[in-house]
């Protein structure tokens, strides 16, 4: 009985459904504009192999909704092509508000932290309760979509990665319903 109510307030924290003041915030960030969402610290430059791997511009995307609050639909070749696919090395790869890792649902957040190593090849992130430690909040719009944006940060002994995720970037057919 202990795990249970563990797990059921473990998976309300997940969902902020215990955090009505945050649902209030979400709100004002999705009517605001562009000018008027702030933008977090820049972080340090990254290794020339990371500035070559984000030069190359993100092919334009429908991002209509099926849901509002919904994923945006993407056909196989944008899902391939989503921004941080085949990325693993946290710091090859600088994110940002304005490119942040593109992902499907939760699932695919904690999936893509896990998958990330740090620059010795250690993981700082093994499970998906990590992942939620990891969580600093939803950050704002942002992205080709203007997505809700989850932030994370992850200590690595080289630094500590600021990685912005979207994950409301799915195959046609998706529902969050």
């Amino acid at each position: 009985m202990r795990a249970l109510i563990v797990s059921i307030v473990v998976v309300g924290f997940a969902c902020d459904s215990t955090q009505p003041e945050k649902t209030a915030e979400k709100t004002a960030v999705k009517t605001a504009t562009p000018e008027q969402v702030a933008t977090p610290e820049k972080p340090a430059t990254p290794p020339p192999e990371a500035k070559s791997a984000q030069i190359e511009k993100l092919p334009a995307i429908d991002c209509k909704r099926p849901e509002e609050h919904g994923p945006v639909h993407l056909t196989a070749e944008q899902l391939v092509n989503r921004n941080g696919t085949g990325v693993t090395t946290l710091a090859a790869f600088n994110t940002s508000m304005e490119r942040p890792v593109e992902v499907c649902d939760v699932g695919g957040s904690n999936q893509w932290l896990i998958a990330s190593r740090c620059a010795d090849g250690s993981a700082p992130i093994k499970t998906g309760l990590d992942a939620m430690t990891a969580r600093q909040g939803s950050v704002g719009a942002g992205g080709r979509c203007g997505s809700i944006l989850d932030h994370y940060k992850v200590a690595c002994p080289e630094a500590a990665h600021d990685v912005y995720i979207d994950m409301y970037m799915c195959p046609e057919g998706t529902s969050f319903r």
